[in-house]
Parts: C-alpha cells; sequence; structure tokens
C-alpha cells in the first residue's frame, strides 16, 4: 500500500495524506489528481484497497463542538476556524471570520462592545471532504502543543514528514507539468510539420537560424543607433538575394537620403518605384528568392514565444499585407498627378492586376493570396483555439491545457444516472427503500409526435392517469408528511418550495444526462410521474392570488415559460464541477464530447456508412453523423468542433490554393 493513503479503521474512511481529505472513488481521484501515475500503477493501487470497508462518515456522528473535542484524525488538514460561543444551540463552525460575524450579528443580535469584543472562539478544525460545499462538515479537534522537531502541521504529521510529503508533492505536481508539456508539444510539433508551416514553408527557409535575432531585424529603427545599417549587413546572413537591380536601387535611394539637396518629390517618386519593384518580380521557382516573400516569414515570427505564428494569428497580416500591395501597385499605375490627364485608366490598372496582382501569378501578391486563402480555411476549421490533444492510450484528453481522463467522463454520467435515480425514487415519488421500486411502463405511455395543439402533449395525455392520486398517498402515509402538511392539513408551502428545488434539480440531471448520452432518451417521460403533484401545486399557489395558469406542455419550464440556453449552461457548468472537479461550459463539452466521438468511435471505422459498391461523388447524397444530428447539428459544424492539434486538412482545403 501506498505510504500517503491512510485506511482509518475507526472510521471506515480511505484518507489521502496528500490532499487532506477523505476519498469515496479511488479511482476517480488518482485519475484526477494523481495523473502521473500511469494506468497500470493506478489500478494496482485500485486494487490494494478494494477488500476495505470504506464509508461516508455520518456528519451526525461528528457534532463535536469546543468543549466537546475530539484527537485529530490522522491526515486529514486541520484548519484554523472559529466557533460561536453559543454552539450548542447554533452549531456554527467555519473557517471564516467573517462569517462567524456575521452570524453572531443575525442569529444571537451580538454587537462589539468592549465587554465583549467577540462572540466566538478559535478552535482547530477537521472535515473528511471539502467538495462538494454541501459536503462540507466540521468538526473541533484538539492537537498536541509539543516543542522542536516534533510539533505538528495541519494534518497532524512532524515537521520532518511535513517536508517530505511537501517534497513529494512538489516532485508529482512538477512530473504532471512535464508530462503536460511533452503532450502538447509533441502535438504542436505535428502540427507544425505537417499543414500551416509545411504550406508557408518557414521551417525549411529558417532552418538552423536563430528566430529571435532575426525578428529583432524587422523591427523599425531606432533614434539611439543606425539600425538600418546593421539590417543591410545581416540580410545576406539570413537567407535571401536581392534580385537584379534591387540592390542598386536600394544604394542609390540610401545616397538620395543623404543629399540634402534632393527634393522631396523626387524622393517620394523614387520610393513609390523601388516599394513597386518589390511586388512586381516574376517568382517561377522558390518564392523565397523574393526579398519580400523572406519578409513576410519574417512577419511570421511570434517575437515574445520565439516560434512562428499559427494561422488564425497570421492571416490579418497577410490581409494587410495585399492592401498595402494593392494600394502601391495602384498608385504606381495611375499615378495621382498624372490621373485627370489620362484617358485609358481603366487599361492601365487592368494591365497591372492581371499581371501582379492576381492569385494565379507566380508573384509575390500570387503567393499572399494563396497563402491568405489557405490559412482562412485552417482557421475555419480549427476555430480561434487548438484545443484538444491524447495521451497514447487515449484514456487521457487534454482540453485546453486540462487533464480530463475518460474514466472521469464515465463515472460522471454513471453517478449522474444513480443520483438522478436516487432523487426520483427516494425524494420526488415518496418512495422509501429500493424494495418498493417499479418497473416504469415506458412502452404504455402515449406519445403521438404528431399532436402539436396545445395540451395534447405525453406529460398530460399520457394513459397514466390517476397518478397524482398514488403519489399523494405516499407523501400523506410516508414519513415526510411533516415536511409537506401541517397539524389542520394544510400544505406548508416553505416545504413545497424546497420540495419543487429538488425536482429542478432532477430535471438538470435529467437535461444533462440527455445531452451527455447524446441519444434521444427515454428518460424525459419519468417526468409524468412528478409532473401531476407539481401541477396541482402550481395550480394552488395561483389560487392564492385568484389566479389561474395553463398547465405546460413541456419539461423544461418555470414560471417564465421555457428553459433559455443560459439554464443548460449554468448547469453544465454546476455539474461537471461537482461531479469530476472541473468546471466545464456547456460550449467546451460540445467540443469534448465531439472529439472523444471522434477518436473513440469514428476512428474505429463507424464514421461513414457505405451503401454502394461504386465511388459516387453525388453532392445531393451527403451523409450526416447520428451523433452530429443527435447533438442537434450537422457533421458539417460539427469539423470545428473537437479539433485536435494533429488535425489533418480535407483535400477540398487543398484545391483552394492553386486555382483562382
Amino acid at each position: 500500500m501506498v505510504h500517503w493513503m491512510i485506511y482509518d479503521d475507526a472510521h471506515q474512511a480511505l484518507i489521502c495524506k496528500a490532499h487532506g481529505y477523505a476519498i469515496t472513488n479511488l479511482a476517480g481521484h488518482l485519475a484526477d489528481t494523481h495523473s502521473d501515475l500511469d494506468l497500470k500503477t493506478r489500478k494496482n493501487i485500485v486494487a490494494e484497497y478494494l477488500g476495505l470497508q470504506i464509508n461516508r462518515p455520518a456528519d451526525y456522528n461528528f457534532q463535536f463542538g469546543p468543549r466537546n473535542s475530539i484527537p485529530a484524525i490522522d491526515g486529514l488538514t486541520i484548519h484554523n476556524g472559529f466557533a460561536c460561543k453559543n454552539y450548542e444551540k447554533c452549531g456554527l463552525l467555519t473557517t471564516s471570520r467573517k462569517t462567524v460575524r456575521v452570524h453572531c450579528n443575525e442569529e444571537h443580535d451580538w454587537t462589539w462592545t468592549k465587554a465583549d469584543p467577540v462572540h466566538w472562539v478559535s478552535v482547530k478544525l477537521q472535515t473528511f471532504f471539502t467538495v462538494p460545499g454541501n459536503a462540507i462538515h466540521y468538526f473541533c479537534v484538539n492537537v498536541p502543543e509539543e516543542a522542536g522537531e516534533d510539533v505538528a502541521d495541519k494534518r497532524g504529521r512532524p515537521k520532518c514528514q511535513l517536508i517530505y510529503d511537501i517534497k513529494e508533492q512538489w516532485a508529482h505536481g512538477k512530473e504532471q507539468q512535464e508530462n503536460l508539456q511533452k503532450v502538447l508539444a509533441d502535438g504542436a510539433s505535428r502540427h507544425e510539420t505537417t499543414n500551416w508551416l509545411k504550406r508557408a514553408g518557414w521551417t525549411a527557409h529558417f532552418k538552423e537560424r536563430d528566430l529571435s535575432e532575426i525578428h529583432a531585424c524587422s523591427r523599425m529603427p531606432g533614434r539611439e543607433d543606425d539600425y538600418l545599417r546593421r539590417m543591410a549587413a545581416a540580410m545576406d546572413r539570413h537567407g535571401f538575394r536581392f534580385a537584379a537591380g534591387q540592390r542598386e536601387s536600394l544604394g542609390r535611394l540610401w545616397e538620395h537620403l543623404q543629399n540634402a539637396d534632393w527634393s522631396e518629390e523626387a524622393l517620394e517618386e523614387e520610393l513609390l518605384e523601388i516599394s513597386a519593384s518589390f511586388w512586381m518580380q516574376r517568382l517561377q521557382g522558390d518564392p523565397f528568392e523574393s526579398p519580400l516573400w523572406h519578409f513576410v516569414g519574417v512577419l511570421g515570427i511570434d517575437g515574445e514565444s520565439g516560434q512562428f505564428r499559427p494561422a488564425h494569428l497570421f492571416t490579418y497580416v497577410l490581409a494587410g499585407l495585399m492592401y498595402v500591395g494593392r494600394a502601391l501597385l495602384g498608385e504606381w499605375a495611375i499615378l495621382t498627378k498624372d490621373r485627370p490627364e489620362m484617358e485609358d485608366l481603366g487599361e492601365r490598372f487592368a494591365g497591372v492586376r492581371d499581371a501582379w496582382l492576381c492569385k494565379a501569378t507566380y508573384s509575390p501578391m500570387g503567393y499572399t493570396l494563396s497563402l491568405l486563402l489557405y490559412g482562412r480555411a485552417i482557421a475555419k476549421q480549427t476555430g480561434s483555439r487548438l484545443m484538444v490533444s491524447w495521451s497514447k492510450t487515449k484514456e487521457l484528453m487534454y482540453f485546453m491545457g486540462k487533464p480530463i481522463p475518460m474514466d472521469d467522463i464515465r463515472s460522471m454520467v454513471a453517478d449522474m444516472t444513480t443520483d438522478a435515480e436516487d432523487l426520483l425514487w427516494n425524494v420526488l415519488m415518496f418512495k422509501e427503500g429500493d424494495d418498493v421500486r417499479f418497473k416504469i411502463p415506458l412502452a404504455d405511455i402515449e406519445d403521438d409526435l404528431t399532436h402539436t395543439q396545445r395540451g395534447k402533449s405525453f406529460i398530460h395525455s399520457n394513459g397514466l392517469a390517476g397518478k397524482e392520486a398514488e403519489m399523494l398517498e405516499d407523501l400523506v402515509n410516508g414519513r415526510r408528511r411533516q415536511d409537506f402538511l401541517d397539524k389542520n392539513g394544510q400544505w406548508k408551502w416553505g416545504g413545497i418550495r424546497k420540495h419543487l428545488k429538488e425536482v429542478d434539480k432532477f430535471k438538470e440531471l435529467l437535461l444533462l444526462l440527455v445531452q451527455f448520452t447524446n441519444t434521444p432518451s427515454w428518460g424525459a417521460m419519468y417526468m409524468v410521474y412528478v409532473r401531476p403533484l407539481t401541477d396541482r401545486w402550481e395550480a394552488d399557489r395561483w389560487a392564492l392570488y385568484d389566479k389561474m395558469s395553463p398547465q405546460s406542455d413541456f419539461i423544461w419550464h418555470d414560471e417564465n415559460g421555457l428553459w433559455e440556453s443560459s439554464r443548460m449552461s449554468r448547469a453544465v457548468s454546476k455539474w461537471t464541477l461537482h461531479y469530476m472537479g472541473l468546471r466545464i461550459t456547456l460550449r467546451d463539452w460540445r467540443h469534448i464530447a465531439i472529439a472523444i466521438s471522434r477518436k473513440l468511435a469514428r476512428d474505429r471505422g463507424v464514421k461513414k456508412a457505405d451503401f454502394e459498391d461504386d465511388d459516387d461523388n453525388d453532392d445531393s447524397e451527403q451523409y450526416e453523423i447520428p451523433d452530429d444530428l443527435a447533438a442537434s447539428h450537422t457533421t458539417k459544424i460539427a469539423e470545428s468542433y473537437g479539433v485536435t492539434l494533429a488535425r489533418h486538412i480535407e483535400g477540398s482545403v487543398l484545391a483552394l490554393t492553386l486555382t483562382q
């Protein structure tokens, strides 16, 4: 057994010393917080502790306050906390000074006085669980005061053991970071050597050259030194050659710049002529024979990271260059000062455009246009970020740098299903114990999708009339009657509101399960047992105000109408944090789900069905992947989700790069 895991036999609790809390799902904990351990090691650890009796310590067994504190439990974090002086009455224990101060003021009418400056005492607290918030239950502990090297830390460990554990935890964290960096670096390298950079040619052109030095030469000259001279000397070192006449024309321009007698008008004309000449260079072979194309490559260097810019961070640069090039050649073809006297403006500009400004031309503008279209295609396919990479075993996904074990997602769906079932039977249907659960006759529920008029829905017209009476009998005869009915048989609206919150919780879990399992689900039909009673309560509530509201035909609704998409987004964030310890937004979940489908399902040969032997490229017959239709979008839309670092560019995109 590993030394950083403790089994507390007295409380039947498994405690992780490295994190200072108890564990109920060992496999999930290891995958989530000890992902530096390989899968085989994690399975061996789980097998070692498999035979132990692990229970969740009940809160009512740990009602220990300042006057009846217990010895600190080994492995659990010891917190500095506060206990209300009226603990025996209110039971408040907290680690927040603000919380205890507000509590004493509101619950005990305490105000600060010299005689009673504080209405609380400082205590040492422990809790078995730290997430979610409602699982935190503090109890008071006593820590023996010792001196020297044996003084204890918050988890009851001697200093020497504390230092060792911290070092070990640091080592684990460092190894995790290194593994993550390696995965991301490998993925980025594969991407960079295939698509965008291979097309741009930057990797080969700048091979074995100092990118930071080259990037420095692209900056605007400063006043403190003559950057132009240094840049001219560096040009030959950095891998490009001037075409015939280009260096000489730059030399003459430099001489004229030093000559104070040379007119500004002549300088402007000369500068325009030279600038236009760089765009009017025929490139039959290597485009890097052009100094201008070399400069485009230099602009592709990110000065901060020392790496090449990805497509979505460079297309705007190419668009700016195109604007400048067109403006220069437009002015060169039809000078502003000469335009009033020109009669063939259209023909003059058309000649320059056809020769130097079109994509099909072997010129700097042609290559710029081609690379821009290619970059836009990549940016459209990959989105604004390259999001997903995988471990070799495909059991660990890195989404935006965050590790997400596949076991965690499986456990989340399984635990969410179990919790939804328990909530449905034990709370919403007032059944007590597993033995009273029955098979819900889903096949008997009438659900005709052709009924579109109001009131025609399986929620109300389902062939299961009278279920509200059965639910009411279970409520009245059950132990929870006092929560809903007073001695006079009147509804307690406080208890009903609390119950309706549980209904909303179930509806959120149900909605997420339908979304996460990615299939049309019969789970929504379970609401036919819940809605009759809640609809009656809703009608009674409106009757208190002499009003009436029609029953809703929808499952996910409230007093304001249908749930908005923001409600689902909040639910996804809340429950992924609850079950996985990682907050995932609805938008991110779509990327994750499609990436999983693509990696674990479509890569195994289920991407597309082949119904014909011949190779038919009929565009009118486009196959839609069922996973995408279940997610309420087309396969074309899904291609923008869950993009991996090694994403290959489709053949149709490659065709864009060579034709006008």
